[in-house]
């Protein structure tokens, strides 16, 4: 029944990366060869796409230390302004 939970869960959100993994493993288990194949094969096909999905997060994550780093930059200088003006 597991495979027939997982392919309705994967049907109702068929952006579920969860629920096409469940789906494989359990057509896998149960020697349905075919079917699992060609679920586990979309599942794979989808995380191609987070490679796209890292790399757009390593972009906010280099802009993010980018504004922290000017960020602190500002502090300093506020710093520094204030300890010349005593």
């Amino acid at each position: 029944m597991a495979s027939v939970d997982s392919r309705k869960a994967a049907e109702l959100d068929g952006k579920s990366v969860k629920a096409y993994y469940f789906w494989g493993r359990a057509a896998l288990q149960l020697g349905q060869y075919g079917e699992a194949f060609s679920v586990l094969r979309r599942l794979t096909s989808s995380l191609t796409d987070k490679r796209l999905i890292d790399e757009d997060l390593e972009r906010s994550r280099g802009h993010l230390l980018d504004e922290s780093e000017e960020e602190e930059a500002k502090m300093e200088a506020h710093e520094g302004d204030r300890l010349l003006r005593g």
